[in-house]
Parts: C-alpha cells; sequence; structure tokens
C-alpha cells in the first residue's frame, strides 16, 4: 500500500516536470511565431519523445490502478477517497485530451497547464494521504 503513495509521488514529479518542458518547448515565443513545436528549427529527439509516452502510459496505467488495487482499511481509513481520485484523474486525462485534440496550439498549452497541475494536486494528495496521513511518517492509534 506504501508503495502506491511513493509512485503516486513519483508520478507528481513527473506531472510537473511534464509543465516545465512543455512551457519550454510550447512557449509563448513560438506561439507568437505561429510555429508547431514539430516543426521548430530544433525539435525533440526521439528518444525523449519515447520516453514521454511511455511515461505517460504509466500514468494513466496507474491512475485505473487506483480503482483496482486492494486498500487494506486498517491501514487507510477511507480507501473510496483514493478511487474517487483515480476516477477524477482519469476523467480529468480525457476531458484534457479530447480539448487538446479539438484546439490548436495556442489554446493546447493552456489546456495542458490546467489538466497538468490538476493531475499533479490529485498524486500529492494521493501520496500524502497514504504515506504522510496513514503510512510511515505519522502512526496513530483509535482510543479504546
Amino acid at each position: 500500500m506504501i508503495i502506491i503513495g511513493w509512485t503516486a509521488l513519483f508520478f507528481m514529479v513527473f506531472e510537473v516536470t511534464q509543465l516545465v518542458f512543455a512551457q519550454r518547448f510550447i512557449g509563448i515565443v513560438q506561439i507568437r511565431q505561429n510555429l508547431h513545436p514539430l516543426d521548430a528549427p530544433a525539435p525533440i529527439s526521439f528518444g525523449y519523445c519515447i520516453a514521454w509516452v511511455v511515461c505517460l502510459l504509466l500514468d494513466y496505467a496507474f491512475q485505473a490502478g487506483l480503482l483496482l488495487a486492494p486498500m487494506n482499511h486498517a491501514l487507510v481509513d477511507r480507501p473510496y477517497y483514493i478511487r474517487l481520485a483515480g476516477i477524477l484523474m482519469l476523467i480529468i486525462s480525457a476531458i484534457g485530451f479530447a480539448l487538446r485534440r479539438a484546439c490548436g496550439v495556442k489554446w493546447g498549452l493552456v489546456v495542458l497547464t490546467m489538466e497538468g497541475s490538476s493531475r499533479a494536486g490529485f498524486f500529492a494528495f494521493v501520496f500524502g494521504y497514504i504515506v504522510v496521513m496513514h503510512g510511515i511518517w505519522w502512526h496513530y492509534q483509535y482510543y479504546q
């Protein structure tokens, strides 16, 4: 169960890193010049694209895995919070994907920023709820 929390921390860092690279790669300068990122003078490498796609697929698999992972009631008081976070992250991902496909490059960065920051917040919640509140850093017992 603790591994789910630490994995959520990894994906939270990935989401923040993705936001930083998206701001750099699809920056305001390229939007002002009306350039597509793949038509830029120095496009990103193929290996970086593959790594990004693999991390995104692992991200979506982890979000779906939150729905299926067995939650121990002794470790987590309300496991449906974690499942709700997984459902909301999948919904945010689906809506963000649909909006990015529908809009151009100008609004794609805005949609990506909102989507990524929302998912990073949910990953922070999952990490905080599992690891910090009920994991290795804070042990508590109910009064008997």
